[in-house]
């Protein structure tokens, strides 16, 4: 009697466990090997209702996804399964397009990639009857060769800093040179999205960045093999930011609409369609590609403001022509077409200073002062010459106050104001 008993009794406990009663309960453990190698940073839509939410890990997650919560308040709302794009080498991306928002509006969002979670937020658009707006800009970021990337972060602190006191929080306008060899992967991991830099990472996961490619974007570390002038330069550029308004989607150049503002982007580099010949210069000379796309471009947006961004300068302190001077081809070609449109600023990068020329009532800013090596070469009798300063990181903020008004302030790392100037229509 007694053997029976306990044959019951350890029956029971079977049938317990069996169907989910007992104390031995499968659990799924916990993936504490996948870690964020990206981001997560924006992408914008060219929609004043959407965001894209974009970060790489990696490896692929042990459940092969991530989770993706967003919503008005950090209480969320929404949640979505975010499956990578991608398992190849150097790959693990994951893109979410957050759709159905307002304009003008703080959403906060939260990505959870194994045991690692981020949270950030983003402001849509404004209307596009909106009248006044902000934004930032700056280039050259990058290190030299492989040195940490600190004083890309302090810039990245000043924005920061600044987006916080007037409540700005808005897009970055970059004019190229991200990575010091952008075409490498380590590059990037190095100059851009190097994670031992907090305030790189919530600076990206704040703003989105609507980048133009620069000569660094075409260079290779081995044998400093640069591409200039191939069809794969820009490549990495395009992988981290694929904007879905690309007119060719293995060019770099664009145009975008924010609020009251039209800007136009501009790709020195990559040929056109591959073709041998068919450079950047080519183009303007025979009124095809790029150059024919950015005359229809700029005659056709109704926008009140139009501003431009290219990486080689057409006018900077200067007075030499050529690869550490002035781009003849965008004095000759594309400056007369800028005066004919209406554009009122360029943003320009490649000569680590800054510099601002104005001439045909278009202001012509040099923004070089992003992270890189610093140049000293400003000379104050360059043509068309206002102002400038050497030796100093900085960026610049664009005010727009209505359709007529827009104030530009130049600030180094410490938030002080270099340069400040109004552009009128």
């Amino acid at each position: 009697m007694k053997k029976h008993f306990l044959f019951l009794l350890l029956w029971l406990g079977m049938m317990l466990i069996i169907n989910g009663c007992g104390t031995a309960v499968k659990t799924t453990p916990v993936d504490t090997d996948t870690t964020l190698n990206k981001g997560p940073y924006l992408i914008y839509t060219n929609n004043n209702t959407s965001m894209t939410v974009t970060w790489q890990t990696n490896r692929t997650p042990s459940s092969s996804s991530c989770t993706m919560q967003w919503g008005p308040t950090t209480n969320y709302g929404q949640q979505a399964t975010v499956f990578e794009n991608s398992s190849a080498e150097n790959m693990h991306q994951f893109f979410y397009t957050i759709t159905g928002l307002n304009p003008a509006q703080r959403i906060y969002y939260k990505v959870t990639a194994g045991s690692v979670s981020y949270q950030s937020s983003f402001v849509t658009a404004p209307n596009s009857s909106a009248t006044a707006t902000t934004f930032y800009a700056f280039s050259d970021s990058q290190s030299f060769f492989y040195d940490p990337p600190e004083p890309f972060n302090s810039i990245a602190a000043a924005i920061l800093r600044d987006s916080l006191s007037g409540n700005r929080q808005t897009f970055v306008a970059g004019a190229g040179d991200f990575a010091f060899f952008g075409m490498d992967e380590d590059s990037w991991m190095n100059d851009y999205f190097n994670r031992n830099y907090p305030e790189l990472a919530k600076f990206q996961s704040l703003f989105p960045m609507l980048g133009a490619i620069g000569n660094h974007e075409t260079y290779h570390y081995s044998n400093l093999n640069y591409i200039i002038d191939s069809p794969n330069a820009g490549k990495l550029l395009r992988k981290y930011w694929p904007y879905s308004f690309l007119p060719d989607a293995n060019r770099s150049y664009y145009s975008f609409d924010y609020g009251p503002i039209h800007f136009c982007v501009l790709d020195q580099y990559t040929l056109l369609d591959g073709v041998s010949g068919h450079t950047f210069s080519w183009e303007a000379e025979n009124n095809t590609g790029q150059f024919a796309w950015m005359k229809q471009d700029l005659q056709n947006t109704t926008r009140p403001w139009k501003i431009v961004m290219f990486h080689e300068p057409a006018w900077t302190a200067q007075k030499a022509i050529g690869f550490y001077g002035n781009n003849q081809v965008m004095r000759d070609y594309y400056c007369p077409v800028f005066k004919q449109e209406g554009v009122k600023v360029a943003v320009q990068g490649h000569l680590h200073y800054y510099s601002r020329c104005a001439t045909e009532e278009i202001q012509y800013l040099t923004l070089g002062g992003g992270g890189s090596k610093l140049f000293d070469l400003i000379e104050t009798d360059a043509p068309a010459f206002v102002t400038g300063e050497s030796g100093v990181y900085h960026f610049a903020r664009f005010d727009v106050v209505d359709n007529h008004t827009m104030q530009v302030s130049v600030i180094n790392k410490d938030n002080e104001v270099l340069d400040s100037f109004t552009v009128n229509q």
